[in-house]
């Protein structure tokens, strides 16, 4: 799977680290600047691995930009599978 985030983000009041937890897999990731807080963009994360038919998500903002006062303005969220690779062509 992986995870879609729609949001957006000023690199002078905001930005810095991102930490997301999805089933038993862990991303750290620096949240890039989408040129200003009316300006949306999205964020792909992952791959993330599932077993079992359930599995916590967990977004936590890790040590802010040195000028920034928020991480980001979350507009969206979305959990996609990612398809397997396609194997060989059969005759």
């Amino acid at each position: 799977y992986r995870l879609v985030l729609r949001y957006s983000c000023d690199a002078k009041t905001g930005g810095g680290k991102l930490s997301a937890r999805f089933g038993g897999g862990k991303i750290e990731l620096e949240v890039p600047s989408t040129g200003g807080w009316n300006r949306r963009r999205e964020l792909v994360i992952g791959p993330f691995e599932i077993t079992g038919s359930r599995a916590d998500l967990i977004l936590e903002p890790g040590k802010l930009s040195a000028s920034a006062s928020y991480l980001m303005d979350l507009n969206g969220l979305w959990v996609q599978p990612i398809a397997p690779p396609a194997g060989p062509a059969k005759p």
